[in-house]
């Protein structure tokens, strides 16, 4: 007699390596949605009867990773269905190569809809706290295109950052499977953007921002700290903004998360300087606790004039201010920071005012992206765009710069 389950189908589910944190939650969160409505999640695209790929579109070469891992589990029997980014910021493209069901990042909720005989709802479930694994399998075909991956690009990173972040991620995936003592946990405080970058397209994939509630917040939180997490983070995709629709603040909800008990640390992705300027008084005793081990703080330009056209906060002076003011009240935090090179109108004199600012404001960590045209947004038809070969120029010339500082930096 076969006592095997019975399953409503198998699902391959992907995140595309090198997507974003939320795309990952986001993934982690539709595997368990299959999983207890009695669907087999599968680890192996050609078992599959449904297969998903979460995409990016934050630039164009992630489009072209996206279309290219379309191509490649088109040649599977099963249905694929196109999710995460890619269907909103750049639907045209998408079309060139898909013409099946797609479900864009902020009609997630529509998975109800698309699988109607499920009994646990997607959008009555609650949000994922790790993320996707991306290295499903040590043997599988995909482990080994991640792996070829990462020795290309050991090119475009310091040393430094090999040795102190790739190193060890890759020992939580393969060798420690991710257990409570090595690996994150993840909370996502809100969802949407609140800002409007010339340069993005992610605003229109994720949709309306709103927060979560903090008391779901403190829950995920202590649910982490009570199953032995000891490193957790915060993410979103404009963390700061967290609570301007619910009557509080980033600050507070801190606050309230560290009066748990326990030994742990948390990182803070995505904290825009406008934030911190904006509550730097506050956030004075939550630095002093020295459980923050480390804040992304995403600034992009040292020129005032590149930053305006972004729609980004200008004021560098006090950037570089805050920056100090967190390392003060927070020794040894590390501060990680995103720069994008060949912004359209970026001139030399820009390029060298953001080398002076990095240097002046003293980052742990530099994150280099290069300037990507997404369509329908306000940047892609501005004058001034600057030549891919320039750009490329520009990106050796901050790399040598940071080199010659002795800065860990990695070239997106």
């Amino acid at each position: 007699m076969n006592s095997s389950p019975v399953t409503l189908g198998k699902v391959y589910i992907e995140a595309l390596h090198g997507s974003c944190t939320r795309r990952k939650l986001d993934a982690q969160k539709m595997a368990s949605f299959f999983g207890l409505n009695g669907f087999e999640v599968v680890t192996h695209p050609q078992d599959a009867d449904i297969l998903i790929l979460v995409t990016c579109a934050v630039s164009t070469k992630r489009e072209d990773h996206s279309l290219s891992r379309i191509r490649h589990l088109q040649k599977f029997p099963g249905e694929l269905i196109v999710s995460g980014c890619l269907p909103a910021i750049n639907p045209e493209r998408l079309l060139t190569v898909h013409t099946g069901r797609s479900i864009p990042t902020s009609e997630l909720d529509k998975l109800d809809q698309v699988f109607p005989q499920t009994q646990v709802k997607f959008a009555e479930m609650g949000d994922a706290n790790q993320y996707y694994p991306s290295y499903s399998s040590v043997l599988s075909n995909e482990f080994a295109e991640i792996v070829w991956t990462k020795v290309l690009s050991l090119r475009m990173l310091s040393p430094g950052y090999i040795v102190r972040k790739e190193l060890p991620r890759l020992v939580r995936k393969v060798v420690w499977k991710d257990a409570p003592e090595t690996t994150p946990f993840s909370i996502r405080v809100s969802w949407g953007c609140n800002r409007n970058c010339s340069y993005c397209g992610i605003r229109s994939a994720v949709g309306k921002f709103h927060s979560k509630p903090r008391q779901a917040c403190r829950s995920e939180f202590e649910e982490g700290v009570r199953r032995g997490y000891r490193e957790f983070e915060f993410i979103a995709d404009d963390v700061g903004a967290y609570g301007i629709d619910i009557g509080s603040n980033f600050p507070d909800l801190l606050l309230d998360l560290l009066s748990v008990p326990g030994e742990y640390s948390i990182l803070v992705w995505n904290l825009s300087p406008v934030w911190l300027v904006k509550y730097q008084e506050a956030f004075a005793p939550i630095l002093e606790t020295r459980k923050i081990r480390g804040i992304h703080y995403p600034t992009q330009s040292g020129s005032r004039e590149i930053l305006k056209a972004m729609h980004r906060y200008p004021d560098v002076e006090k950037t570089i201010q805050s920056v100090h003011f967190m390392k003060r009240h927070a020794p040894g935090m590390i501060v990680s920071t995103d720069i994008m090179v060949g912004f359209p109108g970026e001139t030399e004199k820009d390029v060298a005012e953001t080398i002076t600012f990095i240097r002046a404001a003293g980052f742990d960590n530099v994150n280099i992206f290069m300037y990507y045209g997404v369509p329908n947004t306000l940047a892609h038809g501005l004058e001034g765009q600057v030549p891919q070969k320039e750009t490329e120029r520009r990106v050796r010339q901050v790399r040598r710069a940071l080199e010659q500082m002795g800065m860990d930096y990695t070239v997106a």
